[in-house]
């Protein structure tokens, strides 16, 4: 299909077509007879033949890690230092008159990346989504290096001179090219697209482009809920829209700091399962009465189904970077200073990035927001901004983060207000 839509001079449905193949195929083989087969065009100036051939050697280096592919990538990788993890692109709408648009954004924008350090690509551009990353670069220059990646020659639009650093692409216009080049710099540099984050909002073909060539090589990509254009596009259509990794995240900047911000698991393995048993017995005492005695939420420990162990660990997993955020340590008991209650403020917060942890998760399982809760079904209508949930709701929040000191003397751990140890969850 790929090479039928070059033919036929459509460049941006041969790019999806391509890396819709990418993502079907079980053997970089299949990429290795597509990209020979485009020799047959060698001789032709068919607009988009570089990008396919590029496109096939991103997915046999990065999906299937061919040798051959990767050597041929680091020819074509920029003549610039090794990227960095963690990296978040941002990808979207970059045309001038969206700049308004994408300027409501940006203190959304600031307070979800308020605690990311890592490198975040994009376009380079002062406008549209482009700007939103020198905007996070400007607020915290220590923490973020930002890369935008750009046509040598263009005049679309002003050179975001925020940025910490701009990569060049050959041409004048933008293009599938920058994402193919940014691409082959990552896999270049030795970062494995499981490990990339895409953030979108709206966007045209080349958002497009980047959106199905992240999935195809098996990156998450998160798009802003109420996003138009082919953010909206790639939710419906039928070829993309269950692919694995792609998920809609409310308008919470706890939910898009999850999504982009790494959480290392530094609980030790039998720390983490007691903790994990506390945090669900907890749970089945406020619930028991709520709930119908089949849901599968409330069996007991042995009996929970694999996935609701796995949030009550990664719930606990979280509980020293909650306490962390509102300036405490937890530590042995025993230890000075121990907190046993926490400010309104101070639960609000903790209980924000617990609700933002749990709508990544669940949108990462399959759940979809809708009325009335359906476990089986996978439907849940609190899989919404902080903002929207009902007021009961947010009190159940608060009462897990209230909660945390107790649980914690369960095993043997209390909060502390000092900071010269934290060593306790930290292994």
């Amino acid at each position: 299909m790929g090479l039928t839509y070059l033919y036929l001079k459509k460049p941006y449905p041969a790019f999806a077509a391509c890396a819709k193949a990418i993502q079907l195929s079980e053997s970089a083989s299949v990429l290795d007879a597509a990209y020979h087969a485009l020799r047959a065009l060698d001789e032709c100036e068919v607009t988009g033949c570089e990008w396919l051939r590029r496109l096939l050697l991103i997915g046999a280096a990065g999906k299937f890690r061919s040798l051959a592919a990767l050597s041929h990538i680091r020819v074509l990788a920029s003549d610039a230092p090794p990227i960095a993890p963690p990296v978040t692109v941002f990808a979207g709408g970059c045309k001038a008159d969206d700049h308004d648009y994408f300027a409501l954004f940006r203190p959304l924008m600031l307070q979800a990346f308020s605690t990311y350090a890592g490198t975040i690509i994009s376009g380079g551009t002062a406008v549209g989504v482009s700007s939103l990353a020198g905007d996070v670069q400007e607020a915290f220059p220590e923490a973020i290096h930002s890369i935008g990646f750009v046509p040598r020659d263009t005049a679309e639009a002003p050179v975001d001179d925020r940025y910490r650093e701009i990569r060049f692409t050959p041409g004048a216009d933008f293009s599938a090219m920058e994402p193919i080049q940014y691409w082959c710099d990552l896999i270049a540099s030795g970062v494995p697209p499981a490990h990339v984050r895409i953030f979108g909002i709206d966007g045209g073909p080349i958002s497009a482009s980047e959106y199905k060539m992240a999935l195809a090589l098996g990156a998450s990509v998160a798009l802003l809920e109420g996003s138009g254009r082919e953010a909206k596009a790639i939710r419906h259509n039928r070829q993309w829209r269950t692919s694995r990794g792609l998920i809609c995240v409310p308008v919470d900047p706890y939910v898009i700091e999850e999504f982009a911000k790494p959480h290392p698991v530094h609980l030790d393995p039998a720390v983490r399962e007691q903790l994990a048993r506390a945090i669900h017995a907890a749970y089945r005492e406020t619930e028991r009465d709520l709930t119908t005695p089949d849901d599968p939420a409330i069996a007991a420990w042995d009996d929970l189904p694999s996935y609701l162990r796995h949030s009550n660990c990664a719930q606990a997993d979280r509980i020293c970077e909650k306490v962390h955020r509102v300036g405490y340590v937890v530590d042995t008991c025993g230890s000075a200073a121990p907190v046993t209650t926490f400010t309104r403020e101070e639960l609000d917060v903790m209980a924000q990035m617990e609700h933002g942890r749990w709508v990544v998760e669940r949108l990462y399982g399959g759940w979809t927001p809708g009325p009335g809760r359906d476990a089986g079904r996978k439907i849940s209508p609190y899989l919404v901004a902080w903002q929207a949930l009902p007021e009961d709701v947010k009190d159940k929040e608060r009462e897990m983060v209230r909660a945390i000191p107790r649980l914690l003397a369960e095993i043997g751990y209390q909060v502390c207000t000092t900071r010269e140890q934290y060593h306790a969850c930290i292994s």
